[in-house]
């Protein structure tokens, strides 16, 4: 469907290590006509309960459901998600 849209998405594929245990992920990028770039990282839901904090700005790292990335997309595309403490 991106294609379809019109983007160029890159895939990387990821393995990292969480609490011990490998996490897949993939990771999806494009550029959007605006110059944005933008990236998604998908997850398997059976981790999606791990919450994580950013090592660069302390704050806690949590992901979106599909429903909720959904909304969101929906009400503001252009949405960036910048951490409070980088925003003061």
């Amino acid at each position: 469907r991106l294609r379809e849209a019109g983007l160029a998405p890159d895939r990387e594929d990821l393995v990292t290590l969480k609490k011990g245990k490998p996490i897949n992920s993939v990771h999806i990028k494009s550029r959007l006509e605006s110059g944005n770039e933008v990236e998604v990282a998908v997850r398997p839901p059976d981790v999606s309960n791990i919450y994580e904090r950013c090592d660069i700005y302390g704050d806690l790292k949590r992901g979106l459901s599909i429903r909720e990335l959904e909304e969101v997309l929906s009400r503001d595309p252009l949405r960036v998600f910048i951490p409070k403490r980088r925003r003061d």
